[in-house]
């Protein structure tokens, strides 16, 4: 039984488009949060699925910043994790990503939080 009740506000903020499939972008998220070291989750709501990270501003630093957020390292470590992705529409969803992390920032909520809607791609 819930003990308690709480409204949501929610910003949407720009999006990129997906590139790569569904499940292809879940296994992404959790190999950015493992390589950031913040905790990834995610949770299905019908036609889209919700990824939450705990610490948003080392993630988006990660994205904006590291040189190992490539397609060719990517694509390596979700091989390894048996999820094949084609690497030039890896390379475009990781190019958007990292041109898009200075306008996510504004999504970070006020405990350090991000979250991300994935429409079914």
């Amino acid at each position: 039984m819930s003990m308690s009740l709480r409204p949501v506000m929610e910003k949407w903020n720009t999006h990129t488009s997906c590139f790569i499939a569904h499940d292809q972008i879940i296994a992404l998220f959790q190999e950015l949060s493992t390589r950031v070291d913040t905790l990834c989750s995610e949770v299905d709501y019908g036609e889209m699925t919700t990824i939450w990270l705990q610490d948003g501003e080392k993630f988006l630093d990660f994205i904006a910043h590291d040189p190992t957020f490539n397609a060719a390292s990517l694509q390596k470590s979700l091989a390894d994790a048996d999820v094949e992705v084609n690497v030039s529409d890896l390379a475009s969803l990781v190019n958007n990503m990292r041109n898009m992390a200075a306008t996510w920032r504004s999504s970070i909520d006020n405990a350090g939080e991000l979250r991300f809607y994935v429409d079914a791609c």
